[in-house]
């Protein structure tokens, strides 16, 4: 059976006016990423993703209007993870390479 996994609470977000494709792209391309995928519901809109070289996946998410992300929303950032839970200097690296990626701010 495969183990369930788990949610840390990582309070990140960030703002961008690029849609989630292309965040997913320039992550991927940034080499932080690999594969994603990216949906939506009535009200959210979120890309799932593994991490290169790290054991757990992010989820980020913001709301969204007739499939058009809301730049103003913040897109929140979940950490899923099977095992040991990632340690805070690992989140804050990512959370670097991240805001360096799509020139934003990511809040911790």
């Amino acid at each position: 059976m495969a183990r369930a996994r788990k949610v840390k609470t990582f309070k990140a977000w960030f703002k961008s006016p690029l849609s989630l494709q292309e965040i997913g792209s320039t992550l991927r391309t940034a080499g932080l990423i690999k594969d994603y995928s990216v949906d939506c519901e009535n009200v959210y809109e979120w890309i799932e993703t593994k991490v290169v070289g790290e054991n757990f996946h992010l989820n980020m998410s913001r709301q969204h209007l007739d499939d058009e992300g809301l730049e103003e929303e913040p897109i929140g950032i979940l950490l899923l993870y099977s095992g040991s839970e990632p340690s805070d200097s690992k989140l804050e690296d990512l959370a670097g390479g991240i805001s360096r990626s799509l020139n934003v701010s990511v809040n911790l």
